[in-house]
């Protein structure tokens, strides 16, 4: 199922199609991942296109587990500031995992959102207050 998702990410999609079909193609792709799987895209994620990673972080934001907040930190790792901001996004759906309450996980996450916030448009900023008052509901 990993080589399915990573060819369908690599796809070339009109915006439209992606927001209307393609994330729940490639989330259904996701929901069917065995262990090994997973393992392949923790491994492949980081070094994947930034139109690639944004699709992940897109998808990957419809699975509130520590596999996939595990892969989005990695990719806020990225130089790519719309790759952050995506992974940033899906975030906010998952500040209820003890993962979160890791100190160094919090202040890595602020940096990045700190870096973003400076570099991107006012919706990402709201993205990015919603996600530092959820944070700092969760202390």
């Amino acid at each position: 199922m990993y080589n399915e998702l990573e060819n369908y990410l690599s796809s070339e999609f009109s915006v439209d199609y992606w927001s209307d079909e393609g994330i729940t193609i490639a989330v259904n792709t996701v929901e069917n991942f065995s262990e090994d799987d997973w393992k392949l895209l923790v491994i492949n994620a980081s070094k994947k296109s930034p139109d690639w990673q944004i699709k992940l972080a897109n998808v990957l934001g419809d699975f509130t587990t520590e596999k996939s907040m595990t892969i989005l930190i990695a990719l806020l790792g990225s130089n790519n500031s719309d790759v952050i901001a995506a992974a940033i996004d899906s975030i906010r759906g998952m500040t209820h995992l003890k993962f979160l309450k890791h100190g160094e996980v919090r202040k890595f996450i602020a940096v990045k959102m700190g870096r973003v916030k400076v570099e991107n448009s006012l919706l990402t900023n709201l993205i990015i207050n919603d996600l530092k008052e959820k944070l700092a509901d969760r202390k």
